[in-house]
């Protein structure tokens, strides 16, 4: 079995994709054991870009990152240059990919949730400033490539 790879850019919005679906029960708890799978991963990707805002922010004068809050929002306090190395850091990380493996103990839910993807009927819009459009796509491929599709799952 070929493993799922995901960017890692793309598992936050999968997730929240899949938890907007409304689904059947048996279906359903196969979403919910796939978002077992990789919720540790998001969870990482939280963590990193927390480390990464500490690593890159101003500091105070014990050496802890320096935070403010801007409309309501916490933020570190960062200057120019800190900031430009957060995003390259950041950047780098969120590209990489994430790879889950497909076992006996987890391929029937991996093959529910690319029966879901790729077989939504819900309707996409390119909008620049709603990249769902172009992460669909993403995670059709990444489950296609890892030989989940509908058509390689045997004939009930």
């Amino acid at each position: 079995m070929e493993p799922l790879k995901l960017k890692n850019y793309l598992l936050i919005p999968l997730a929240k994709w899949l938890m907007d679906q409304e689904l059947p029960g048996r279906m359903s708890r196969s979403r919910n054991r796939f978002l077992d799978i990789i919720r540790p991963r998001f969870e990482e990707i939280e963590n990193t870009r927390l480390e990464l805002g500490k690593k890159h922010a101003k500091k105070d004068e014990k050496g802890n990152p320096i935070e403010i809050e801007q409309d309501g929002v916490k933020r570190f306090d960062m200057t120019d240059e800190g900031r430009e190395a957060f995003r390259k850091d950041y950047t780098e990380y969120i590209n990489e990919e994430s790879v889950f493996d497909v076992t006996a103990a987890n391929e029937a839910d991996m093959k529910v949730v690319a029966k879901v993807v790729l077989e939504t009927d819900e309707k996409f819009s390119d909008a620049p400033e709603n990249p769902i459009a172009t992460h669909y796509s993403e995670w059709c491929t990444a489950f296609e490539q890892a030989k989940l599709t509908p058509e390689q799952q045997p004939a009930a």
